[in-house]
């Protein structure tokens, strides 16, 4: 059975990666899937197979297009109106899709080159909600390091877990990865938006009102952590 999940997790991966390559898709949504194949499928092989540090490398080449999309079409959209109509964003976009499309090509010719196994290794050891070593040290302050690697063990468990049709379990886990994740994406927009040379009295009147934003999350993550 679990060779079975591997095995059709793999195909599917192997399919995104087809249709991106035959339409040079570099849509949104084509990569959000092209991410969300490539970590259900690393949950589940064995970190010793050669095709383990290839998987990580799709995840590596992909990860600032994500920022760059998450940036554009959710950060940006979600400011106030205020903070948009004093923005200059035509720049902003004209000079985040350069930097994508960049980024695009690199990840495009890695996957062309990117030979899919017919068979890989299965991770015997999974996670679980009794594996306390991996959730003990919950984050208690609104720090972007630390919550980080805190939502990325989180996702380590919900993977395995999937697997595992831990409904109940997945349910609580998935809004607080959510919720971490919103954290992480108003951090890197921030950065991303600092690095873009704005007129500094609105960065810092839009990073107070993220803060702010990134304040009422993280008390909604500690909420659930009791949960836990």
């Amino acid at each position: 059975m679990k060779k079975y999940i591997l095995n059709k997790k793999l195909k599917k991966l192997s399919s995104v990666i087809d249709l991106l390559l035959l339409d040079n898709n570099d849509s949104v949504a084509m990569i959000h899937n092209l991410r969300k194949k490539t970590r259900e499928l690393l949950s589940l092989v064995a970190t010793t197979d050669p095709f383990y540090p290839k998987l990580k490398k799709v995840i590596k080449l992909s990860n600032k297009i994500r920022d760059i999309d998450v940036f554009l079409y959710t950060f940006i959209e979600s400011l106030k109106s205020i903070h948009k109509k004093s923005l200059d964003t035509n720049r902003i976009i004209l000079i985040s899709k350069n930097s994508r499309n960049k980024l695009f090509n690199q990840l495009y010719l890695y996957l062309k080159k990117l030979e899919i196994p017919a068979d890989i290794k299965y991770k015997h050891t999974v996670f679980n909600m009794e594996d306390t070593t991996l959730l003990k040290n919950k984050p208690i302050l609104l720090e972007q390091k630390a919550l980080h690697k805190y939502r990325i063990k989180i996702k380590q468990i919900i993977y395995s877990l999937k697997n595992n049709k831990e409904k109940e379990k997945i349910s609580i886990l998935t809004t607080l990865k959510d919720l971490l994740g919103k954290i992480n994406d108003n951090y890197n927009g921030l950065k991303r938006l600092q690095k873009l040379d704005i007129e500094d009295k609105l960065f810092k009147d839009i990073e107070k009102y993220i803060m702010k934003r990134n304040n009422k999350n993280f008390n909604k993550v500690q909420e659930l952590n009791r949960l836990l």
